[in-house]
């Protein structure tokens, strides 16, 4: 009997910052996360009238969050400085939060360029000290044409 594959593990899972441009991205692995939340939100705009009973709602824009836990290393990090960069100089970052390693055909997830818009240091007595990055989606174009977000799928 073949068994198969029945949901997916968090830790297979990977986080990506991108170092070259949207066109021609150069992926690199952010390997010390400890957890990673990606949220997808539509606004909902609601359309109230006086036919019928309820109040009626339909979708509008959507903004795309990505959060993590990140495992502070004291002294040269460049993705601590990517992050910090981002924080202090308004720097977008794209990010690819996928279920997959970038390289593998078939891998998909969360391909958005986004600021990071808080960095709290948690110091647990017994823990590791762990940054909680929020980023928002952040509005940029590259060569004059605006950089959307997507659910990438690598061919």
């Amino acid at each position: 009997m073949a068994f198969e594959e029945d949901g997916m593990i968090g830790g297979d899972a990977k986080t990506y910052y991108n170092t070259g441009t949207h066109a021609i991205p150069v992926w690199v692995e952010i390997t010390r996360i400890k957890d990673a939340k990606t949220n997808i939100n539509k606004k909902m705009v609601e359309l109230p009238a006086r036919e019928g009973k309820g109040i009626g709602s339909r979708g509008s824009k959507i903004t795309p969050e990505l959060s993590f836990s990140y495992l502070y290393k004291k002294g040269t990090d460049t993705v601590f400085d990517a992050l910090m960069d981002s924080l202090g100089n308004n720097t977008p970052i794209e990010f690819y939060a996928a279920d997959d390693d970038v390289a593998t055909s078939g891998t998909e997830g969360l391909r958005c360029v986004m600021e990071v818009s808080s960095i709290p240091m948690n110091q647990g007595l017994e823990d590791g000290v762990y940054l909680d990055i929020e980023t928002k989606y952040a509005r940029v174009t590259e060569s004059d044409v605006l950089i959307e977000w997507d659910w990438h799928v690598i061919p």
